[in-house]
């Protein structure tokens, strides 16, 4: 199913496009912020979409930045993201 949503986020007439020609092919950015730990720190690659989907409901032709999505995901997890959950 995720990798129905994605595509769905970034091109909303992805069925009609499918539907007229079954090999037509969404090519997915690869988000990132350019600093590879703050990457991993908030999954960026999987946040990223979900911030978009959440904020096309919002503002449909809001331009989503990667750094956007990060101070999203840090405001929606609080401080519990940076404390440690295992020794």
């Amino acid at each position: 199913m995720v990798e129905l949503v994605r595509p769905l986020a970034l091109v909303r007439d992805v069925p009609i496009r499918v539907s007229a020609d079954s090999d037509n092919r969404v090519t997915l950015p690869d988000q990132s912020t350019g600093k590879p730990k703050i990457d991993r720190m908030v999954m960026l690659k999987l946040t990223w979409f979900g911030t978009l989907i959440h904020r096309i409901a919002i503002v449909p032709d809001d331009k989503l930045t990667t750094w956007r999505t990060v101070f999203d995901t840090l405001l929606a997890s609080g401080m519990s993201a940076f404390k440690q959950r295992r020794a």
